[in-house]
């Protein structure tokens, strides 16, 4: 019976499960062309921007495909209309509930608008 209860909870804690963790803090990121000359206070156009690009699983699979760190770069950055991401802090986060789960890249940052 303990064997049983043992294998019960180990068996739930692998199907409602899930991880963060913090890739890092960048000083710079971009995946468009930039204009490095254009980087300074009068081309910052956003402050803390704040995105989530998500990508949501079924049975452990991705639906629409697995979310890239360029893909979270390019939307943080096409959010705060601007095309280069200053003092950046990137985690990735998974989760899961049996059935369903789902994965991505919160990024906060500083956008910037290069293209003058």
């Amino acid at each position: 019976m303990k064997k049983m209860t043992l294998v019960s909870i180990a068996v739930t804690a692998v199907l409602f499960s899930g991880c963060s963790q913090h890739l890092g803090n960048f000083t710079a990121l971009s995946t468009d062309a930039y204009n490095p000359k254009n980087l300074d206070t009068k081309h910052k156009v956003a402050s803390n921007i704040e995105t989530d690009t998500t990508s949501l699983h079924i049975l452990g699979i991705p639906i629409g495909g697995m979310v890239k760190l360029d893909q979270a770069v390019s939307d943080t950055a096409h959010e705060g209309k601007g095309d280069f991401l200053k003092n950046a802090q990137v985690h990735h986060y998974w989760w899961s509930a049996i059935l369903f789960g789902k994965s991505g890249y919160k990024i906060k940052a500083d956008v910037y608008n290069t293209q003058d």
